[in-house]
């Protein structure tokens, strides 16, 4: 079941409500961040969630070309970490963003191709409870679900940070790679939270696994 095309509601999903959330369902697992930038939304996790890991995936080069429709500013290499895109207090460099993040012992960040991520249990990561998902466009989001999908979880809290839920420009990235995921695995979904970013509880039924 999808139902994000059944209703259109403006609201927002904060990361500090992402993490409330997360931590309320009172299940074990990791949370998974894929889009870590400059460690903002990260850090954020961390500090509200002390006793879970939290693992970060971002290569730091910008985006990819699409091959979707999309907002001029989702150009490729939007979004890269460097001192001509990045404000001057934010990290600009990936030293200064594991620089940032030492101070949080439950982070991990790993610095690699989304498309070429290996297996979940080479990195450590087996049972798995939320995952923030802030890459933008369709192939990553495609890239990031498949890999969430070979993690152990039976419900996972997913919060799309570039979600613009009733903007048809948007219509082809974080929408459309869930609904087709979703739909290929055979997901049940909820959608709680359906604005610019959004909450969506994930539940792998028992004929899916």
């Amino acid at each position: 079941m999808y139902e994000s095309e059944d209703f259109c509601v403006i609201n927002d999903l904060e990361i500090s409500e992402f993490a409330r959330i997360i931590d309320n369902l009172g299940q074990d697992g990791d949370v998974l961040e894929f889009g870590v930038y400059t460690a903002e939304s990260i850090s954020t996790i961390a500090s509200a969630l002390p006793q879970r890991k939290i693992i970060g995936f971002d290569h730091f080069q910008g985006l990819e070309q699409t091959e979707h429709f999309h907002p001029l500013e989702w150009c490729e290499g939007a979004f890269k970490l460097d001192a001509f895109s990045v404000p001057f207090w934010l990290p600009r460099t990936i030293e200064e963003v594991f620089q940032k993040t030492e101070c949080y012992r439950n982070i991990r960040l790993i610095v690699e191709d989304i498309h070429q991520l290996k297996e979940p249990n080479f990195y450590g990561i087996s049972k798995i409870a939320g995952v923030h998902i802030d890459v933008k466009i369709y192939e990553p989001t495609v890239s990031a679900l498949n890999f969430i999908e070979r993690c152990e979880w039976s419900l996972i809290f997913i919060r799309f940070s570039d979600w613009h839920s009733c903007e048809e420009i948007y219509d082809s990235h974080g929408r459309l790679a869930l609904k087709e995921w979703v739909e290929r695995n055979g997901f049940s979904v909820s959608i709680p939270i359906n604005g610019l970013s959004s909450g969506v509880f994930v539940f792998r039924n028992s004929h899916s696994e």
